[in-house]
């Protein structure tokens, strides 16, 4: 051998062999090729992945082996590659046996041991070739044109499972329109195979444009945008599952969260598929001191769905955004004189629920809305995702925002957060330029432009609502 790996003294030999066929029958199979006494040589498979820096990869297991003839089928960029098989004497601890051997069968055998046997795996092109005869002892295949000189012909060997190919001319003579004449079309679950390594990669987007430009360039194959799509859609169920599988697996997946997560609240109740109901009343188990409110945006949707003046939706926008209840009155008092149909369906609801004015709670504060509509837009390709398989994003994506959050609290040294810290700065200068007088520990009576407000720093509230 030199020293960029290339073999002075070599034989090459071809043979069919099976997909599934084990290591052991596949050394077996080499000796009986090369007519060598195995009980005297030893063999080592490489597999030469043409990098011109090794020999290539050791092959000494099944899995070795099976991962060879997968490459050799599926990658094009291991289409050229070939097993390489060392032959070597075996050294003996005692050398009685050779005392006795036929020192000319000796001498035959070193001359062959020298050789470096190379394995070419034949590439089947079913699109173009036809089997001419095929016994259990004989196989014959040739191109559909008669005018191209391309075939293969082995014989099965005996006592073998294995055939040894005795003659084959690789290269088609035929037109590229007789090739393709007799194509055979790639299905959507062929396809799915190739894509469903991309598919398992979150930071990759799989679109069916995409798998159409892989295929045309990986294979030379023009496939349409459903067929496309349609193999996407079964990778994605060999990944994930199917809704109804899902489904089936979801109380077994809550039984499993409440055991690992002691305190965890879960309930199963079937309806018509409302979800606004299932929701509401999810959260009013868990969090029973809670109160349901109505988003207003969604409100102003509502109104525009039933074409009401744009009027009168600044008007409800005022009115429901305003702090106390005598501005509050004055903007609904407007909405009844311009559009009394409007003010009939707007107080359909308790005022309490869609009012910032009459809510028993704060609305719109940092922990609300906010934080709602955060979570609708992480959550945007999660929702197209089965219901488990979302559970796990959600809990994932939670587990990671908590250990940075927690990270950060950890290397803070205010008392309250950063965020916090830095509005009470921008505040600060504000609220010099209050009047305020103490009634009690927790009550102070501030004066602001003439307007004197109480505020209960116990119960953290103040009579303007702010």
């Amino acid at each position: 051998m030199t020293e960029d790996y290339k073999y002075l003294y070599h034989q090459t030999k071809l043979f069919l062999v099976p997909e599934a066929i084990r290591i052991e029958d596949f050394i077996k199979q080499i000796f009986e090729v090369i007519e060598l006494d195995r009980d005297k040589f030893e063999a080592v498979i490489w597999f030469d992945i043409n990098i011109g820096t090794s020999k290539g990869m050791l092959v000494s297991k099944d899995l070795d082996l099976h991962t060879c003839i997968e490459l050799l089928k599926t990658h094009s960029l291991f289409k050229g590659c070939r097993f390489i098989v060392d032959i070597s004497e075996r050294v003996f601890r005692s050398t009685s046996t050779f005392e006795h051997v036929n020192r000319e069968t000796q001498h035959d055998n070193q001359n062959k041991w020298q050789q470096i046997m190379e394995i070419d795996m034949v590439e089947a092109q079913p699109i173009t070739e036809e089997v001419v005869r095929s016994i259990s002892a004989r196989y014959s295949l040739k191109c559909n044109d008669d005018r191209c000189g391309w075939c293969v012909r082995a014989f099965r060997i005996k006592d073998s499972i294995l055939f040894k190919i005795v003659k084959i001319e690789k290269n088609h003579g035929c037109f590229v329109n007789t090739m393709k004449a007799d194509q055979r079309h790639a299905t959507s679950k062929l396809i799915s195979g190739y894509i469903i390594d991309n598919l398992r990669d979150p930071r990759f987007e799989v679109t069916p444009a995409f798998v159409m430009e892989e295929m045309q360039k990986l294979h030379g194959l023009d496939i349409g945008y459903h067929k496309a799509w349609r193999a996407i859609q079964l990778a994605s169920v060999l990944i994930r599952g199917t809704p109804e599988e899902n489904y089936k697996l979801l109380s077994s997946y809550l039984y499993m969260t409440r055991s690992k997560n002691p305190g965890t609240y879960t309930n199963i109740k079937i309806d018509n598929n409302n979800r606004h109901q299932a929701i509401a009343y999810g959260i009013a188990k868990v969090y029973p001191e809670s109160h349901h409110g109505i988003c207003i945006y969604h409100l102003e949707q509502n109104l525009k769905r039933r074409k009401v003046k744009i009027e009168v939706i600044k008007l409800f926008q005022s009115a429901a955004r305003v702090y106390t209840l005598k501005e509050f009155d004055l903007y609904m008092s407007y909405i009844a004189k311009v559009d009394k149909k409007t003010y009939d369906y707007l107080i359909e609801e308790p005022l309490e629920r869609c009012v910032r004015s009459c809510s028993p709670r704060r609305r719109y504060d940092m922990l609300t809305t906010n934080i709602v509509e955060s979570m609708n837009s992480v959550l945007l390709e999660a929702r197209e995702l089965p219901i488990l398989r979302m559970m796990d994003f959600i809990q994932v994506k939670l587990q990671h925002w908590f250990y940075e959050r927690r990270n950060e609290a950890v290397g803070t040294f205010y008392d309250v957060s950063c965020w916090v810290e830095e509005e009470l700065k921008k505040k600060i200068d504000l609220a010099f330029t209050l009047n305020v007088f103490p009634v009690d520990s927790w009550c102070s009576r501030v004066e602001e432009e003439g307007i004197t407000f109480l505020v209960d720093l116990n119960k953290r509230t103040c009579d303007c609502f702010q």
